[in-house]
Formats: structure tokens, C-alpha cells, sequence
């Protein structure tokens, strides 16, 4: 009888991988348990970093299996597709790289990453172990059938298309034992409308953070899961004809998060080999052929690219769009209760102002009119002015720009570039030698200062909000509760603490006026838009970002080829990856400098002119509390 095509090498494969079962089970076993123990590092660090970036790798370390697994999958699909075409053919030539496939399996991963995110942020203890037994019966489909499933397929087929069918009869499975499960443990209650199980499910969406990206990914999951309860509960409440129905559709809500599950198991069970048909050329070959440095180190820099200038910036942009429009994130909003912070206490919306109205109200006006405070204030705005240049090249500046990607992931970048205008701003102490003429005119009111403390601290105790643990609350204003009730010894600094949310601190009248002055540029500067103006030119960047990508990978490619082969000892392999990731970095960040250079001849000085025209109006305002009107003429 003759041997049917492709059996001997099906039958070479089967000796191959059985030579040493052990160690093959062993190393997967190793990589799940290091996946598992990352994304629980992760999970646990969540809480202590504020902003998205540990999110966002978060969701990078949920993507990689599946996405990866599915990128090969989507490699077999093409290599089926194109077999019906030439080799010469358009289709052929323009669908057989891996660019595409790279794109698809990137698109995916995150889709899957999104799903077990959403989900898995209003997790119980019931929803681990159903994924705990979701991986049971993983691995119990593929010990009783997997064999049987893989000798349907053609050897080219056998491993993805098998592992494919496992995880669609897994997550199938599980979407009938997750409500089964759920109510013979008793894990479901009945709720009157589905709003009030989403509001109910709402309140364990908490673990991900404080960034606004983890707050839209909670409202889903909140939505998700109260849905689910709310169906169970109708299932359980009210069984007739038209649970049944009810039964399929949880059964459907449920099939998208178990099919992900799986899909990131059976990415730990594919053998190595077979991820190498992702790099290499779309060939019905059933044995993949051997990865050469230069494919490798393409990969690392498109990897690099991809990860570095594309989806971390990306991140940035969303978290920025998200916490600008908080009316489009979830419902939580209305129900949160507003409040000011003074100190460690919560007090009514409007208590700051009553007090500083009270501070107001017991200091008596006196003159200003001095010409040696006139003049210290206009060469303390003249050096304010002056510190304007150094602030700008700063900002034109690669590390001013990376500072800023960084801020948008880990915080708020207007306040970052509040922070750091204020602190330019500040250089040289423009105003120590106002300090020096100004404190000559200030007196000490002692009696006044005890009395306005005990008036201040029964209006504290008299607008005191209790807030229990569980509550929900907005802080619209926070005040150190010590320089809140220090009384201002001199009338304009009183003034200027009432309208400009400074106090006299006890280190001198430098640091008072010093602070208003900035704190009355930052507030016309952010009017003006200044600030946002950041966030809009990050996202301009993404684009131009994503267009160099193609030419980060041509050259890392280049380099890593040549690393791979030239350095000796090092390993090609090794080699193309390090050469690819500088191939990657170095087209990244010489496309940055162009860009932040032509951004600057651009904007440079429109920006100075209105950083110029905030101070010139702080410095109006100012003279107003002090009854300076008319700058002084400085001495040449």
C-alpha cells in the first residue's frame, strides 16, 4: 500500500515531540505560572501608581498571548486563501507579508485584552473560579479529543486549527456552566430593574486604579456584570418559556469572555516551532522553515515601534480624552457628592471662600501707595519676563517632550506644566527685594489673628461633612487647614489671598506675592489654552508616529541583521532583536526631534506672546490691590 503524502513527516513529529513529553509540559507550565504571577504583580501595584501607564502595560501583558495565537491563526487562514491564487499574483505579492498579519493579530489582542479587562474589573470570587475551571476544561478537552480533532486536519492545519475548535467547544461549554454554577452556589439576587443591579455591580469596580481610563473600563464591566446578574435573577425569579430565551442571550454575553480565556491557554500549548510561520513568507510548507536575523530583527523593531511611539502615546491621548469629557464616562458622576478638603476633613462646597470673606472682613484698608514697593514690583515682573526664554527651551526640547508623553500616563500634564511655568517662573527669586521693602510696612495683629481662628474654626465645625467609607465624593477644593485660618497682617495681601487663593505664609511676603503673581499667570494662561495646546500636538504626533514606523523597521531590520551576524558570541538571534529595538528607537526619536523643531518654528513665538501677555495682565491686576496703577520707571 502506498504511504499517503505528508504522513512520514506527521509520524517524524509525533517520535520528535514524544522524545521528551516532559520537558515540553514543563516549560509551558513554567511560562503560564510566570504569565500568572506578572499579571498578579501588576493587579496588586495597581492601587499605589496614579495614572494609566501600569494599566496600560497591564493590558499589554493580557494581549500578548492571545494575540500572538491569533496572529498564527490568521497566518494558516491566509496561507488556505492564497493557495487558489498565482505566485505571481497581485494578491499574492501584496497579502503575503507579515505586515498585515502584525496588524490583524495586534487588533485582536487588544480586543481580547479588552474583554478579560472589562470583565474581570467587577471580578468576585465566583468569576475566579469559573476561570479556574474554564482552564480544566481547557486542558480536558485537550486530553480526551484534542488528538481526535488535529487527525481531521492536514499537518499544515493540525496544531491552530485544533487548539481553534478547543477553545470555541470550551467557551461554549462554559457560557451553559456559568449560570448553572452561579445558581446552584446561590451567587444571584433579584433586582427590580437592570439599573439596579448595574449600580450594585458598580461598587466593586474599584481595583483598577485611579486614571480615567480605569474608570471607563469599570462603568463597562459594571454594565456587563449587572446585566448578568439581573437576567440570572429574572431566570431564577420568574422560569417559563421566556427564561429560555433569557438563558441563550447570557449565554452569548458570556461566550466572548471564555472564548478569550481559552484562546490564552491554547497559546501556551501551540508548539514553538509553528510561531515562526508568522515571520515567514505565507508558504503551505508543513514543516516551518528556520527564521533568519535579519526577519527577527525586523520584528523587534516593529514591536518597538509599535509599543513605544504607537500604543503607549495612544494610551496617553485616550486618558487625556476621557478625563476631559467626564460626562461621557459613566453615570457614577451624578450620583457623587461634592465637597472642599481643608486639612483632613470634608466640608461644604464654599467653606474656603466664607472663610477668606471672613479674613476680608477684619483687616482695614490701608495704603500701599510706596515708591520703593512700586519699584521692586516692576523689576519683579521684569525678571519674570526674563525667565520666560528658558521656559521655552525647555519645552522645545526632546526631554520637555518626553516629559510630557510620561505626565499624560502617569498623571495630568496641565498640572505638570503649571508646575513647571511656575517654577521657571520663579527662577532668582524675582521678588526678594520686594520682600525686603514690603515688610516694612506690614504690623503684627495678634488679637485679630485669635479671633479670626476662633470664628474660622466655628465656621469648620458648623459646615463639617460626615462621609462614610463606602461613599462616593468629589473634592472641588483642598486647603492646609493652618493657612487657612493665619490672618494676613497686611490689606492686599488679604486682598490678593481672597481672590487668588493664596495665603501670607510665616516665610515672608516674597513667597505671598510670588505665588499670587504666578498663580494669576497660570490662571489666564490656562484661560487662553495654553496648556491643552500640549495634548492636541501629542495627538497630532501619533499619526507621524505611526507613518515612521514602516521606516523604523527597514532600518532596525538592517541593524540587527547586521549585529546578529557581525558581533561574534553574541548570537544571531539575539543579535537582530538588540539591532532591530535601536533600529526601532533611533528612527522614533530622530523622527521626534524634526518634529518637536518644526513645531517650534511654528509656534514658538505666538507661545511667548501669550506667556508675555499673562504676566503683563497679572502685573495689572497686582497694581490694582495695590493701588499702583501706574508701573514705576525703572532707573537705566
Amino acid at each position: 500500500m502506498e504511504t499517503p503524502p505528508g504522513r512520514p513527516t506527521e509520524q517524524a513529529a509525533v517520535r520528535n515531540e514524544s522524545a521528551a513529553p516532559t520537558r515540553f509540559v514543563a516549560t509551558r507550565v513554567l511560562l503560564a505560572i510566570a504569565y500568572l504571577g506578572l499579571i498578579g504583580l501588576c493587579v496588586s501595584l495597581l492601587g499605589q501608581f496614579s495614572g494609566p501607564l501600569l494599566l496600560a502595560f497591564l493590558f499589554l501583558i493580557l494581549a500578548i498571548p492571545a494575540g500572538i495565537f491569533g496572529t498564527y491563526l490568521a497566518t494558516l487562514r491566509r496561507i488556505h486563501w492564497l493557495g487558489m491564487w498565482s505566485t505571481d499574483s497581485f494578491a499574492v505579492r501584496w497579502l503575503s507579508g507579515p505586515w498585515l498579519r502584525l496588524a490583524l493579530g495586534f487588533l485582536m489582542a487588544f480586543l481580547t485584552a479588552a474583554v478579560l479587562a472589562v470583565r474581570l474589573s467587577v471580578a468576585d470570587q465566583v468569576d475566579l473560579t469559573l476561570l479556574a475551571i474554564c482552564v480544566v476544561i481547557v486542558g480536558f478537552c485537550l486530553f480526551t479529543f484534542g488528538g481526535w480533532l488535529r487527525r481531521q486536519f492536514q499537518p499544515l492545519y493540525q496544531h491552530g486549527r485544533s487548539l481553534f475548535w478547543v477553545s470555541v467547544i470550551c467557551a461554549g461549554l462554559m457560557s451553559l456552566l456559568d449560570p448553572a454554577v452561579r445558581y446552584m452556589v446561590g451567587a444571584y439576587s433579584t433586582y427590580a430593574t437592570a439599573v439596579e443591579a448595574i449600580e450594585t455591580a458598580r461598587q466593586q469596580a474599584n481595583w483598577l486604579g485611579d486614571s480615567a481610563i480605569a474608570q471607563f473600563v469599570s462603568g463597562w464591566g459594571s454594565s456587563w456584570v449587572g446585566l448578568e446578574r439581573f437576567m440570572l435573577g429574572q431566570l431564577v425569579e420568574s422560569p417559563s418559556l421566556g427564561t429560555w430565551f433569557v438563558l441563550i442571550i447570557s449565554g452569548l454575553i458570556r461566550f466572548p469572555l471564555y472564548f478569550a480565556v481559552s484562546l490564552t491557554v491554547c497559546a501556551f500549548v501551540l508548539p514553538q516551532r509553528e510561531y515562526r510561520r508568522i515571520l515567514l513568507p505565507t508558504r503551505p510548507d508543513q514543516e516551518p522553515g528556520t527564521l533568519s536575523a535579519t526577519r527577527i530583527a525586523w520584528a523587534s523593531a516593529s514591536a518597538t515601534i509599535l509599543v513605544l511611539f504607537i500604543y503607549f502615546p495612544i494610551i496617553a491621548v485616550m486618558e487625556s480624552a476621557i478625563s476631559n469629557r467626564p460626562g461621557e464616562q459613566s453615570p457614577e458622576a451624578v450620583v457623587i457628592r461634592t465637597v472642599e478638603r481643608i486639612g483632613d476633613r470634608y466640608h461644604e462646597v464654599g467653606t474656603v471662600e466664607e472663610i477668606n470673606r471672613l479674613a476680608v472682613s477684619m483687616m482695614e484698608e490701608r495704603s500701599k501707595a510706596l515708591a520703593s514697593i512700586d519699584i521692586a514690583l516692576t523689576e519683579g515682573f521684569s525678571l519674570m519676563r526674563a525667565n520666560v526664554d528658558p521656559y521655552l527651551d525647555w519645552y522645545y526640547s526632546l526631554p520637555g517632550e518626553w516629559t510630557r508623553v510620561a505626565t499624560l500616563l502617569t498623571g495630568n500634564l496641565e498640572d505638570h506644566l503649571s508646575d513647571k511655568l511656575s517654577a521657571s517662573l520663579g527662577a532668582d527669586e524675582p521678588f526678594a527685594r520686594f520682600e525686603q521693602v514690603f515688610a516694612a510696612a506690614l504690623h503684627g495683629e495678634a488679637e485679630k489673628a485669635e479671633e479670626f481662628r476662633r470664628l474660622a474654626n466655628e465656621l469648620l465645625n458648623a459646615r463639617h461633612v460626615e462621609v462614610q467609607a463606602d461613599d462616593e465624593v468629589r473634592v472641588l477644593a483642598r486647603a492646609d487647614r493652618a493657612e487657612l485660618l493665619s490672618l494676613p497682617t497686611h490689606t492686599g495681601i488679604t486682598t490678593i489671598e481672597q481672590r487668588l487663593g493664596v495665603t501670607a505664609a510665616t516665610t515672608g511676603i516674597s513667597g505671598v506675592v510670588a505665588a499670587a503673581a504666578t498663580r494669576q499667570i497660570l490662571v489666564r494662561v490656562a484661560a487662553r489654552g495654553t496648556f491643552r495646546t500640549a495634548a492636541v500636538a501629542i495627538t497630532r504626533l501619533v499619526t507621524i508616529r505611526a507613518a515612521s514606523g514602516a521606516g523604523g523597521g527597514t532600518l532596525g531590520a538592517l541593524i540587527g541583521g547586521g549585529i546578529g551576524s557581525v558581533v561574534p558570541g553574541l548570537g544571531t538571534a539575539i543579535g537582530a532583536v538588540i539591532g532591530g529595538a535601536i533600529g526601532g528607537i533611533g528612527v522614533g526619536v530622530g523622527a521626534e526631534y524634526l518634529i518637536l523643531k518644526l513645531e517650534e518654528i511654528w509656534s514658538r513665538d505666538a507661545h511667548r506672546q501669550e506667556l508675555i501677555a499673562s504676566i503683563d495682565a497679572a502685573e495689572a491686576e497686582l497694581r490694582q490691590r495695590f493701588s499702583l496703577d501706574t508701573p514705576a520707571v525703572l532707573p537705566r
